[in-house]
């Protein structure tokens, strides 16, 4: 059981001073322009205490509910990046510009207001696959991650850590639990 996460959110941000809230999104099920505003709604009601976890839909029941079919793991991060990658653009692009991917088009897109935390909101992630590492280096400020001993755990946050810096040039936290 759960509530829709985005209304969730903006009612404990307004109800709130200090809590930092941060929304669940299953990629699959909310456009990434949609997702874009609503973001940047609550991190404006939250006065910058909103933050964005992004699943790339591992829940094949709550992909079907919304009439779609479960893409292949692989397909799933494709398409998560190419999610995220439309967003972080509208919250740092001026102006009307054309997107077309794979699995999105939003021609004359744009978004405004931009969000209030620069250059953006932050972005939680929970990849270990190796698809999921390269999301999270790419995209993610931290991921989370499971591991079934201290070893893997090492071994996996030093392997994301590294994607990081070596392949986009940015550091990621990686939690655990």
């Amino acid at each position: 059981r759960s509530f829709e996460t985005y209304t969730w959110a903006a009612g404990l941000a307004q109800a709130t001073r200090h809590a930092h809230v941060f929304v669940t999104t299953a990629v699959p099920t909310i456009h990434p322009v949609l997702a874009a505003k609503q973001a940047v709604t609550i991190d404006h009601i939250s006065g910058g205490r909103f933050g964005l976890n992004v699943v790339a839909g591992w829940n094949s029941h709550e992909v079907a509910m919304f009439g779609l079919e479960q893409l292949p793991h692989a397909a799933r991060y494709a398409l998560t990046d190419e999610w995220m990658t439309l967003i972080e653009a509208l919250w740092t692009r001026e102006g009307e510009f054309d997107f077309h991917g794979e699995y999105f088009d939003a021609p004359r897109c744009y978004a405004e207001p931009k969000p209030l935390q620069r250059p953006r909101p932050p972005i939680m992630s929970a990849g270990v696959s190796p698809a999921g590492r390269r999301f999270a280096a790419r995209h993610a400020d931290m991921n989370f991650i499971l591991a079934p001993n201290l070893d893997a755990a090492r071994e996996t946050v030093a392997d994301v850590k590294r994607i990081a810096r070596e392949d986009y040039g940015r550091e990621v936290e990686v939690w655990g639990n």
